[in-house]
């Protein structure tokens, strides 16, 4: 794995970091809410706003964020407190919202699972009415990703050819500010990217990252299948191929973290 990342530390990656939206009422009240539009709580906006101040040095090159409320009033709080990015427009995504849980929406975890005794299916394997199934949330959202990715890899990369390399000028500007890279490391950053989503599509995510691509996790299996809390931060670096611009391997750097949550109480 050492021998791994060594070759990797080479190629060019995007520093990458992931944000679960506030508290929402719904989620204080262990209401499914899926497809709707909720709002963040008074406690929701006040993590947003401390999630904000956590990340207020990050120079982000790119802002991604679901196109429901919850997810965009968190995106726009970390913004507004930036001090590099503050003026940067959140880039909306229909295909990063959260999974569509069809008919239970707006219900309560107990109805959830008095619908699934009722059909006599295990919890974990019952779908809704009208809802999306994993495969279908995880196909969307590893899709929406990779596009990302690769429009970011195409506009941020720099030359190609191996004379246009010699004349090339390091890349510092996107590297994360709460992070020590070396100065080889930091001449490959091509960008800086902050995501702001929802738990069922974060945890798609990282399953993927953790599954079906060569990665690096410093946590075990089951810390990687956890819903993110509330706010919670995950970053990774996510190092590509240099021709295709997709994601070759994936290191992360912290996972599912709320110390700006902690150091608040």
């Amino acid at each position: 794995m050492a021998d791994k990342l060594e070759d990797m530390e080479s190629c060019p990656y995007i520093y990458l970091t992931l944000v679960r939206h506030g508290e929402t009422p719904e989620n204080k009240n262990d209401i499914f809410q899926g497809h709707l539009d909720t709002i963040l709580s008074e406690e929701g906006i006040r993590q947003a706003s401390l999630v904000g101040i956590r990340l207020k040095d990050e120079k982000f090159s790119h802002v991604f964020s679901s196109d429901l409320t919850r997810a965009r009033m968190t995106a726009e709080a970390i913004i507004s407190r930036s001090n590099c990015c503050s003026q940067m427009k959140v880039r909306e995504d229909s295909r990063l919202k959260e999974r569509g849980y069809g008919v239970i929406e707006g219900c309560s975890r107990s109805q959830f699972f008095q619908m699934a005794a009722k059909e006599n299916v295990k919890p974990s394997n019952f779908v809704p009415e009208g809802a999306e199934t994993l495969r279908e949330v995880s196909q969307r959202v590893v899709e929406c990703f990779n596009a990302i990715i690769s429009e970011v890899g195409n506009t941020c990369a720099g030359p190609s050819t191996a004379e246009e390399k010699g004349n090339q000028k390091p890349k510092n500007g996107f590297v994360s500010g709460n992070e020590t890279v070396n100065e080889d490391c930091k001449n490959c950053c091509i960008g800086n990217l902050l995501l702001v989503s929802h738990g069922g599509v974060l945890r798609q995510l990282f399953n993927h990252f953790f599954v079906e691509l060569e990665s690096e996790f410093p946590v075990e299996s089951r810390d990687v299948s956890m819903v993110s809390p509330n706010t919670g931060v995950s970053k990774f670096k996510i190092f590509l191929n240099e021709e295709t611009k997709f994601p070759k391997y994936v290191k992360c750097i912290c996972l599912h973290d709320i110390g700006h949550l902690k150091e608040a109480q």
